[in-house]
């Protein structure tokens, strides 16, 4: 009698948890793979609003001409991305939506793996879906706007903490500090999208400041955060200096 194949057999082996039943990241790459065909079916690309003056700029980064005076200008992690997927692919309308796209099928990715830690798969899996047709998003994904990758560095950031937080007993105090140097750091990149970014600023400290007080106790590892933070404004802080000669670009 012919043996029945295990389906767990073969090259779909990685597709099946040890039950037999299929993985969440199954699941989380056909989202993902949804999600990609809704934003180009709702492709954007230039709407002729500050994305123009963001695409300029990233023009004039590559022409060795950029000058940093004015507000758009100095959204760094908005006109730097552009200018390198310009790079890498050349000018044009897909080259510039290129970051948002990324950073908007990384946030579904990044809800994800984040649900799955603090809750369970489903969970995790029902946030996910509801990303990745969230309308605000989809339209947002293609428009080369800083919009998506504020939302996708700022959630990093707070995800990062609320994850400390939630398993401070469970990792080491090196690994807690790493995490907490990474959240800084990633509330640093959704600053030099927009001031705006420093919205998760308000978390932390609100949340550090009741946890003193019904506690009295602080964690020095909060500092770390402070310390990301600071790795990103010094970076910005050397480039002004660079281009401007002036770190805090108040000429």
């Amino acid at each position: 009698m012919k043996k029945k194949r295990n389906r767990n057999h073969g090259y779909f082996r990685i597709l099946y948890a040890r039950n037999g039943k299929l993985k969440a990241e199954f699941w989380l790459l056909l989202i993902v793979i949804f999600a990609l065909a809704l934003r180009l079916y709702f492709f954007v690309g230039l709407n002729w609003s500050d994305d123009v003056a963001y695409v300029s700029i990233a023009n004039e980064i590559l022409a060795g001409n950029y000058h940093p005076t004015y507000p758009n200008a100095m959204r760094l992690m908005i006109v730097y991305p552009i200018a390198f997927f310009y790079l890498l692919f050349g000018i044009g309308t897909f080259s510039a939506v290129l970051y948002p796209l990324l950073t908007s099928l990384l946030s579904i990715v990044l809800i994800f793996y984040f649900g799955k830690k603090l809750f369970n798969e489903k969970i995790a899996l029902l946030a996910a879906l509801l990303l990745a047709f969230y309308p605000l998003d989809v339209n947002y994904s293609t428009w080369a706007m800083g919009d998506v990758p504020l939302s996708f560095f700022a959630s990093f950031s707070v995800l990062l903490f609320i994850f400390v937080e939630y398993y401070k007993n469970k990792i080491s105090k090196n690994k807690s500090r790493l995490l907490l140097l990474f959240s800084g750091i990633f509330l640093g990149a959704s600053y030099l999208i927009k001031l705006l970014g420093l919205l998760p600023l308000l978390f932390f400290l609100t949340f550090i400041a009741i946890k003193f007080i019904t506690t009295r106790k602080f964690n020095k590892n909060y500092f770390f955060i402070l310390f990301g933070f600071l790795i990103v404004f010094l970076i910005e802080a050397s480039l002004y200096t660079v281009i401007l000669d002036d770190p805090f670009n108040f000429k």
